[in-house]
């Protein structure tokens, strides 16, 4: 099991460089063999950082950091203090993953706003101010330029995308391939996106609503279109005016307009940047597109579809049918609308006749997730860098958890199946591109079928408000006199499972014994078997 997951030893282990000037950090899934380095305060922004937190007036700020740059944290914040005059807060190990903000944290210091620094999911914060500093790793422009017209060249339209951290290379590479593709599109990153989750979820709470318009959130995925003018002339000059209108796709934390007559499909899609989340996610949302992945110092290409991906992934749908039990693991609390997901999803799953708890453990992994060996079935809900498990990272959790599109694609009555996969909950919710209401005429109608995986007959929905309630049945309260007894949730669920084991934890009721200051030899060996035992 050890083999399978990701224990975090290599965090530990890591040895930091302190040396000046700073190596551009390298995904773990990626090697990069360039020493090329930048200057600290270019690397961090440090004079951008200041004027931020002046001009918001904050009094405590934590600065966030990754574990790959964690060595050049010190330095970072104490030339911010120097400048600002203020002590600031250095923010590691985040409790879930590192792209999105650590709000649980930073509330512990009762702070006012966060500047996150390194590769980041753009997810719109719950509650606090944050500034993104993306940070940046080497790009060589000229092989990257030379690798696209090399092994691109019989693409007609390109939309180029970019790692956040690539970003900032993303207008020389553009200006460099234009002549060649004249028809080329860039990305836009949404950094600037509001802190709201969609009005008509808010007012809507759990059971969604039809949604609307004018509180959609920046990252539902919504399409637009603007009408731009592009001055040709006029009648005193001889010149004319003509309008060219355009269609807005908000993906992944970015935005790309695209001419109108034409779709996103129609273009090739160029990823400067390292194999990982963020390609993963555009993948799954356009696995009919071609995808050109293209390292930025070496210049390699990789050609990809997220075809296989997604039909890889299609088995989760009958796991979820099949599911008895279905564990709903939180895997952040900073996102906006992360309540309102875990809400409906609840509602989903009882509706479909199932039963579901909530777990929070952190960041998750095989051994976290086999204490709930009851749970037939889990879904990951975070930010939409982390909702799907990169299979390089952790094999494990990559076959264990859904995402909550597939969840609503296997259990909501009216969810298609698509080849289009959603990896942004946020476009569930009311508002969103991909809402859809969720009450109880929808489950009206029972549905059953032979589930592929284990043969057995599973039914969704059709209960008349049978396991619809989130409590029900008796709460027994544990007494220091009664001896076995666990508060038992509800008939038929997690509380009578926790009865039938033959250990249930610690018993508090036992005395511990009185410390004699006498130090003596304890047991030895592993837990599993100690040498004397037989």
């Amino acid at each position: 099991m050890a083999a399978l997951t990701n224990s975090g030893e290599e965090a530990v282990r890591r040895e930091l460089n302190t040396e000046e000037g700073i190596q551009a950090s390298s995904s773990s899934s990626s090697s990069s063999s360039s020493s090329s380095t930048f200057p600290l305060h270019i690397m961090y922004e440090t004079e951008r950082c200041v004027r931020w937190i002046q001009q918001g007036g904050y009094k405590k700020v934590c600065l966030q950091f990754p574990d790959e740059l964690l060595c050049d944290a010190a330095r970072v914040s104490e030339n911010i203090m120097l400048h600002l005059g203020e002590r600031v807060y250095i923010l590691a190990d985040t409790t879930y993953s590192s792209c999105c903000v650590d709000e649980t944290a930073a509330q512990r210091v009762g702070t006012d706003a966060v500047i996150h620094f390194g590769s980041t999911c753009l997810s719109p914060p719950n509650l606090l101010p944050v500034l993104y500093i993306l940070t940046r790793r080497p790009v060589d422009v000229n092989n990257v330029v030379e690798a696209v017209c090399g092994k691109v060249l019989a693409a007609k339209r390109i939309v180029l995308l970019a790692d956040s951290r690539c970003y900032y290379a993303q207008d020389k590479i553009a200006t460099a391939l234009r002549p060649t593709f004249p028809n080329l599109l860039t990305s836009e990153l949404l950094l600037n996106q509001q802190n709201i989750i969609p009005t008509a979820a808010k007012n809507s709470g759990s059971s969604g609503g039809s949604g609307g318009s004018s509180g959609e959130n920046e990252r539902s995925g919504r399409i637009r279109k603007h009408t731009s003018s592009s001055r040709e002339g006029d009648s005193s000059t001889g010149n004319t005016t003509t309008a060219t209108t355009t269609t807005t796709i908000d993906l992944v934390g970015r935005r790309v307009s695209i001419p109108d007559g034409t779709v996103f499909t129609d273009h090739t899609c160029v990823y400067i940047g390292p194999d990982g989340p963020p390609l993963t996610a555009l993948l799954l949302r356009f696995p009919e597109s071609i995808f050109y992945q293209v390292d930025p110092v070496s210049g390699r290409v990789s050609e990809m579809s997220g075809i296989k991906l997604v039909m890889s992934r299609s088995v989760k749908l009958e796991l979820a049918r099949d599911a008895g039990i279905i564990g709903l693991v939180v895997g952040t609390v900073g996102v906006s609308g992360y309540v309102h997901i875990l809400a409906r999803l609840r509602r989903i799953i009882r509706l479909a006749g199932k039963r579901c708890y909530t777990l929070a453990v952190g960041k998750p992994n095989e051994p976290k997730l086999a204490n709930f060996s009851e749970m037939d079935a889990f879904v990951y809900v975070a930010c939409p860098g982390a909702t799907v498990v990169h299979r390089g990272t952790d094999p494990a959790l990559t076959r264990k958890l859904l995402t909550p599109w597939e969840l609503e694609v296997a259990l909501l009555p009216g969810r298609e199946w698509t080849l289009e996969q959603e990896v942004d909950f946020c476009s569930l919710l009311p508002g969103g591109r991909n809402h859809i209401k969720v009450d109880e005429e929808r489950f009206k109608e029972e549905v059953a079928g032979v589930s592929l995986l284990s043969n057995h007959l599973y039914t969704i929905g059709g209960r008349s408000g049978e396991g619809v309630s989130a409590s029900g049945g008796s709460v027994m309260v544990p007494s220091s006199g009664s001896s076995g007894v666990v508060a038992r949730l509800h008939l038929g669920g997690g509380g009578e499972v926790l009865v039938g084991r033959t250990w249930s934890g610690l018993d508090p009721s036992i005395i511990p014994p009185t410390p004699t200051g006498i130090i003596v030899e304890g047991m030895k060996g592993l837990a599993a078997g100690y040498t004397h035992e037989k």
